[in-house]
Parts: C-alpha cells; sequence; structure tokens
C-alpha cells in the first residue's frame, strides 16, 4: 500500500509538471533580460529547462541598464563656490583664458585675431578721424569708427568706411561686421550695404543697440 501511494504521488507531481510547462511559452530575449534585471524567481514559475538560457544575477542587477550608467555619475560632484570680483588675480586670468582656448582649439581649431588702426590725419599731423578694427574668425571687426565733428558730412566717414572694406579684403576676410547705437548713425551702415543681424531694445536704457554685417 505504502508503494502504490508513493508511486500515484510521483504521477501526479509529474502530471502537475507537465501541465505548468504547457501552460508557459519559453521567454523570448527581452524578457530573458527582465526577469535577469528584476531577479524574479523564473525557476519556480517557468521550469529550470526553460530558463537554461538566462544568465545568472549580477549585484548590479537592480539598477536599470547599469552598462549605460557610469559609476562616477551615481554621485554629484560637491558644488563649486562662486565668487564675484573686479580685481582677480593674474592666475586666475589665466586659469579662465586657457580653459576657453582650450575647448575652442579642441573644437574647431587655433582662433587669433590682430588689430588694425586706420587713422586720417590733417596737414598738420593731427589724426581727424580713425577706425579701429579686429581680423579675426574670417572677418573683420569694425569696434570704432570715427569722424571729428567739424568734418563730419563731407564724406569722411564713407571714405573711412571704404578703407576699412578694403582691408578686410587684403587681409582674406569674408566681410564686415559692427555694432552701434541708436544715438550714433544707425542709418549709415544701411546705406553702405550693411545688413542688421540683430537688435535689443533698451540697452542702454531710452536707446537701441544694433548688430550689422555686409558680407563681399
Amino acid at each position: 500500500m505504502a508503494l502504490a501511494g508513493a508511486r500515484h504521488a510521483r504521477q501526479g507531481h509529474r502530471q502537475r509538471v507537465a501541465e505548468a510547462r504547457r501552460g508557459h511559452r519559453p521567454p523570448p530575449r527581452l524578457h530573458r533580460c527582465l526577469y535577469r534585471h528584476l531577479q524574479l524567481p523564473g525557476a519556480g514559475i517557468l521550469g529550470r529547462q526553460r530558463l537554461s538560457g538566462v544568465r545568472p544575477a549580477r549585484p548590479h542587477a537592480a539598477r536599470p541598464f547599469p552598462h549605460l550608467v557610469q559609476e562616477a555619475a551615481l554621485t554629484a560632484p560637491p558644488p563649486l563656490a562662486l565668487e564675484v570680483t573686479a580685481t582677480p588675480s593674474r592666475d586666475d586670468r589665466k586659469a579662465v583664458g586657457r580653459g576657453l582656448g582650450a575647448y575652442n582649439r579642441a573644437a574647431y581649431g587655433r582662433l587669433r585675431g590682430k588689430a588694425r588702426w586706420i587713422l586720417a590725419r590733417d596737414a598738420a599731423g593731427t589724426v581727424q578721424a580713425g577706425a579701429k578694427c579686429e581680423v579675426a574668425s574670417g572677418w573683420l571687426y569694425l569696434d570704432w569708427l570715427w569722424v571729428a565733428e567739424g568734418l563730419r558730412r563731407q564724406g569722411q566717414g564713407t571714405r573711412l568706411l571704404a578703407a576699412v572694406e578694403d582691408l578686410a579684403r587684403e587681409q582674406g576676410c569674408q566681410g564686415v561686421h559692427l555694432h552701434t547705437w541708436s544715438f550714433q548713425a544707425p542709418d549709415f551702415y544701411p546705406r553702405h550695404g550693411y545688413a542688421v543681424m540683430g537688435r535689443v531694445e533698451d540697452m542702454p536704457p531710452g536707446a537701441v543697440r544694433y548688430w550689422l554685417a555686409k558680407r563681399f
């Protein structure tokens, strides 16, 4: 009787295992990854044979996609201490300048500028007009353009601007760019082919600042 009971129990166990196996399909690759990362008790649900291709869970399995997250990124660095100063040390200025220069060289290459001045003198040798320029990044930047008050509206500004553009062409520049304000001569440059690229109101308050450029 005991032998028959044991045989009956084993047959019932095999039948239940077979029914459980017929009721579940082998998990696809994505499901196997989920079981591995979530550490689900898959062997007790799907059977050991159906989980034979599933790798054992690793210590980092509780984190989703651990290969995409670096360990250092999980710990935020302490915040930097900010300082506002009008007199930074020479070493501090070099640290910022060299850091930015290294980034620009790595991203694009070395960017260098060179200053050029155009001066207009009278018969006595006194400067009555002039322009301060910088040749950089394939363009000429016109920083200053000035004509003495007694010589304005006599074509001196147009002559000086033409000399600036000639200098830009000699330096192989693509064009000239500059900025001016509404209280200066905002209509002077558009008359000579310059296009307004941008403007900011109330800079300074009550005035408009313009950015213009002319491509050759």
